[in-house]
């Protein structure tokens, strides 16, 4: 049995074989047709992991509900990496590299310099229009904006501060004070004085 999807049409070849001689070989095939409900849930992300390093955010991991369109998944123009600002609108683009891996529906974004710690980006991914990212039925991601369930999914990318490096070793002396000397003064009186 084969099942195959794309975007259009969803088949399913079957293949069987009797255990039977058949005296009339005229008969051997058959002609079986079904219709498929088409799947009306979107995908959405399940999970988001960050790659990182003592000094840096090194790599983003967003895992999908439902395999991605492989096509769209590796299309740049359905991701915005933008890096922090001194205002409150968006900073500076981040370029990156798409990898996909298909089998567990995952996609990792790799900046080309990694990303700072203590630093706020923001990783829209596009869940509109038709270049948008879909599930192989069609269906555009799950948006989580105030554009609702169409609109972009938006990451805040974020993770602690920069810690200073450890100070190098070094090695302590045992410091020996001086010695030290006391010295008392006593007053003595003396009959008549």
């Amino acid at each position: 049995m084969a099942f195959k999807v794309d975007k259009t049409a969803v088949t399913n070849d079957v293949s069987a074989r009797a255990d039977q001689a058949n005296p009339n070989p005229t008969d051997a095939t058959t002609t079986l047709d079904t219709s498929v409900a088409p799947n009306l849930f979107p995908p959405f992300i399940v999970a988001r992991r960050l790659i990182v390093s003592r000094t840096a955010i090194n790599a983003i991991i967003l895992t999908f509900s439902a395999p991605i369109d492989p096509i769209q998944v590796d299309n740049p123009i359905n991701y915005s990496l933008l890096g922090p600002s001194r205002n409150r609108s968006s900073g500076p683009a981040v370029p990156f590299t798409i990898v996909s891996n298909a089998k567990a529906m995952t996609v990792t974004l790799t900046p080309l310099t990694p990303l700072m710690l203590g630093k706020v980006y923001k990783l829209t991914l596009n869940g509109q229009n038709s270049a948008g990212l879909t599930d192989l039925s069609g269906n555009l991601i799950l948006g989580n904006t105030a554009s609702g369930p169409e609109g972009p999914y938006v990451y805040i990318v974020s993770r602690g501060v920069v810690f200073p490096p450890p100070p190098p070793p070094h090695r302590t002396k045992a410091v020996v004070a001086p010695p030290v000397h006391l010295v008392h003064l006593v007053a003595v009186k003396h009959p008549g004085r």
